[in-house]
């Protein structure tokens, strides 16, 4: 079982949180809870966290985060979320180097596959 912690958590348009700790059992979404002391085995990844239960191609995401420069991080993420469910299969990637006062996505942001 993986434990990964964020400044964000991103599900879905509705669901959007502030330091939350994300458990994954072999791609499989168990639950999300607030992150509100320091855990032991809890991976901090500095960011924010988007799960998706939609199968995403990450090439094509990377691709597509990478022209969407000065778009809003909301509606680039709006076109890949799918609801997420406990023990839906998972897409997990962090996003980096945002503007996080606006949530727009800057030359320097970055996507990764976790």
């Amino acid at each position: 079982m993986k434990r990964i912690a964020s400044h964000y958590l991103y599900l879905s348009p509705d669901m959007f949180y502030k330091r939350q700790v994300v458990e994954i059992d072999q791609e499989s979404f168990v639950r999300y809870f607030p992150l509100e002391e320091e855990i032991e085995s809890v991976l901090w990844m500095p960011g924010i966290l988007f799960l998706s239960s939609r199968p995403i191609d990450f090439n094509k995401i990377r691709e597509a985060f990478k022209g969407s420069v000065g778009e809003n991080l909301s509606v680039f993420l709006k076109r890949y979320s799918a609801p997420v469910n406990r023990g839906d299969v998972v897409s997990v990637f962090l996003i980096t180097s945002v503007d996080l006062s606006s949530f727009t996505i800057l030359p320097g942001s970055d996507i990764k596959k976790l």
